[in-house]
């Protein structure tokens, strides 16, 4: 007879990988909607910038099942047009920053069921096509944080991957994990559920005790 048995399950690891080349001219294209992961949401801090904003929300919602935007109270139309291209739109004081601005679509997308993030740079720096290959192992449940980084790829600027991860990006903290990280300042990277509320209460202590 089958018997049932309990084992500790080993901390998930954490991986960097990396776009290819430079972004050219955007070409629209319809997207298989059965090939998109259930639960993975794209959250993208943003403030003034009206001219790209709905490009990034219909290019992300090819790959994710929802995109959030968080918008730093905008003076021009950004939120109206984020919108518009059928993004959950959030607003902030600007005086937040963007890291509450992440912060807030990190606290948004748990509330509203998904199972993975992906922060996504609104300045055009990486690729949305890339959202594919940064999620697989945190949809897979063998990573809590992917990291694209900038510096792995031999080019200065074009991003490489490779596993490793020190530290979560300092844009919210240094909280620790293993192995190092090249690129602690990258603002591609997809992280889990589980990453998320561990990063919510690192972030919160670490809160407290400057407090």
């Amino acid at each position: 007879m089958a018997k049932d048995t309990k084992t500790k399950a080993a901390p998930a690891p954490t991986e960097e990988i990396a776009p290819g080349p430079e972004p050219g001219n955007i070409a629209v294209q319809e997207h298989d909607a059965k090939s998109i992961p259930t639960g993975l949401f794209v959250v993208i801090p943003t403030r003034n910038n009206e001219l790209v904003i709905g490009s990034l929300v219909h290019l992300c919602r090819q790959y994710a099942e929802s995109v959030i935007v968080v918008d730093e109270d905008s003076d021009d139309r950004t939120w109206e047009i984020a919108t518009d291209a059928g993004a959950h739109l959030v607003r902030i004081n600007p005086d937040d920053g963007k890291n509450r601005a992440m912060f807030t679509g990190f606290q948004v997308a748990p509330e509203r069921g998904c199972s993975a993030v992906v922060l996504y740079d609104s300045e055009g720096i990486f690729r949305a096509r890339e959202v594919p290959t940064l999620v697989v192992d945190v949809m897979n449940g063998t990573a809590d944080l992917v990291i694209a980084s900038r510096f792995l790829g031999g080019r200065k600027g074009i991003p490489s991957f490779r596993p490793g991860v020190d530290n979560a990006p300092s844009t919210v903290g240094k909280t620790q994990v293993v192995p190092p990280v090249t690129d602690p300042e990258s603002t591609f990277f997809a992280i889990s559920r589980k990453g998320i509320y561990i990063w919510t209460l690192t972030v919160k202590a670490i809160t407290r005790g400057n407090g």
